[in-house]
């Protein structure tokens, strides 16, 4: 098989896998960058008056905000965003792996992100990570292209440096993607010291990386009036947002391998970092120094993120397992190498090597496929309310909660109109239209958000037609209350 076609074939099982499995738009920020996008595709300025952490987030906002334009509110354009970036990171991760060590080390380095469970999980969700993976994936592969280009004089310098400056640039993306990609210049670290690069390689590449910064600065001057714009929002966001600071989080979810609950965070690796501590320490024994230091570029980001802080003031930074997506291509990449090495060195073990590499791909692949079962759960009611609204719709409001109405809304590709009456205990009686009462968590966890309902929403009136019960697959979260939509009279 020609190298071309290996690679189409990993591509497509790739995508396959993600199709099959797919959860779409989730309930993190998903919706905040899709109404972000769909106001910029209709002419608005997200980034003014200072804007909001989010709408700052271009790297996730203009694509959408593209795709929005060209295919509509539907949750498959938006959510074609992060599948085509998985696909980016599997073509890098495989090109990288085979320019270091080889074909064999590539098709084992991408069959580990295809099957990867986090993400079997996100990408198809909006988590910035799996674009921060696309841009690692793609910086790294066009560093080390350049930088072996260079050493060996097959390319005149300028190309040589063009591509460092492209390699830097996209590290600048992951900035414009997420503010948290500023975590990679911790992973970076054991790599430089392993690769130990010409200081001229390093300018041209921060060259790249400082042009984006100042693209992003520039628009945020024109857009909201300040060059700091960005930070400004980041700073006064972080202040009033409360995130999960868990100290158990990571430990209990990294490592949970049994009774796992994958509705909450839990579930999306089964054995694969308790076998990853073995990696460093086989990369030093074998004295594979590059796959030690990507291995302990691996290792900075969940320490970081247990231990680190981000204020002056010690405080905790947020953890959530999504996060983790960033350096899973150096995870593929060190994995995958050193189980090669393995394969080459020791030739009586190759057969029992590769089988066991086989047994942890089917491991991981049902661990992922499970967990993706289970995150659907978060939306399912979403998506039932929004298929009965949608038979039985005659063009009237619906009236029910902010988070039910977006979410369904965009299941209902924009076709239902909401009316929304949370906080609004005086609203009056409508005369026409439907009712979704307990459509999302929100409605019965929150305390005192039922409260501010209208009477007519907590007790609707006996001559209003019960259309449809949603039998509330969300059991992890409620159990007592199911949705349930009315026909009001």
């Amino acid at each position: 098989m020609r190298n071309s076609s290996l690679i189409v074939c990993l591509l497509l099982l790739c995508l396959v896998i993600r199709i099959l499995w797919f959860v779409g738009i989730g309930p993190n920020d998903d919706l905040s960058y899709i109404q972000h996008a769909r106001n910029l595709g209709e002419g608005a300025n997200i980034l003014e008056n200072g804007g909001s952490q989010l709408a700052f987030r271009l790297g996730m906002v203009l694509p959408l905000a593209v795709l929005y334009k060209a295919f509509g509110y539907t949750e498959a354009a938006f959510s074609a965003y992060p599948l085509i970036c998985t696909l980016i990171t599997c073509l890098f991760i495989y090109l990288t792996a085979e320019s270091l060590w080889g074909r064999q080390t590539a098709v084992l380095a991408a069959l580990l992100w295809i099957v990867y469970p986090l993400q079997i999980v996100f990408d198809t969700q909006l988590s910035p990570s799996n674009q921060h993976a696309a841009c690692v994936a793609a910086g790294l592969f066009f560093y080390i292209h350049a930088a072996k280009a260079l050493e060996n004089r097959a390319w005149p310098a300028w190309q040589g440096n063009a591509v460092l400056i492209l390699s830097g640039a996209l590290m600048g993306v992951g900035w414009l993607v997420n503010e948290l990609f500023v975590l990679m210049g911790i992973a970076a670290i054991p790599v430089l010291i392993v690769l130990r690069p010409r200081a001229a390689y390093i300018y041209w590449a921060l060259l790249g990386f400082a042009l984006i910064i100042f693209a992003d600065m520039l628009i945020g001057y024109y857009a909201s009036g300040s060059w700091f714009a960005r930070i400004f929002c980041i700073d006064a966001t972080e202040k009033i947002v409360v995130s999960n600071k868990d100290p158990n989080y990571l430990p209990r979810t990294l490592f949970h391998v049994f009774n796992v609950n994958p509705i909450y965070d839990e579930g999306h690796f089964g054995i694969l970092w308790l076998l990853f501590i073995f990696v460093p320490l086989s990369a030093w024994y074998e004295k594979q120094w590059l796959a030690l230091g990507l291995s302990l570029s691996v290792w900075l980001i969940p320490a970081y993120l247990q231990w680190g802080v981000v204020s002056l003031e010690g405080e905790p930074i947020t953890k959530y397992i999504r996060y983790l997506s960033m350096i899973v291509p150096l995870q593929c990449l060190a994995t995958a190498a050193i189980c090669s090495h393995m394969i080459q060195k020791h030739e009586n073990w190759r057969w029992a090597i590769r089988s066991l590499f086989a047994l942890m791909v089917i491991h991981l692949f049902i661990a992922g496929t499970n967990t993706a079962k289970a995150a659907r759960i978060h939306t399912a009611d979403y998506r039932k309310i929004a298929s009965v609204l949608l038979q039985n719709y005659k063009g009237d409001p619906v009236y029910t909660d902010h988070r039910t109405a977006i979410f369904v809304q965009l299941f209902s590709e924009g076709k239902l109109t909401f009316e929304i009456v949370e906080n609004y205990s005086g609203k009056p009686k409508p005369l026409g239209g439907y009712l979704v009462v307990d459509g999302s968590a929100s409605v019965i966890e929150i305390p005192g958000y039922r409260a501010a309902m209208p009477s007519w929403y907590r007790i609707p009136p006996k001559n209003w037609d019960l259309i449809h019960v949603v039998a509330g697959e969300n059991k992890a979260r409620y159990d007592k209350f199911d949705p349930k939509i009315y026909q009001i009279n």
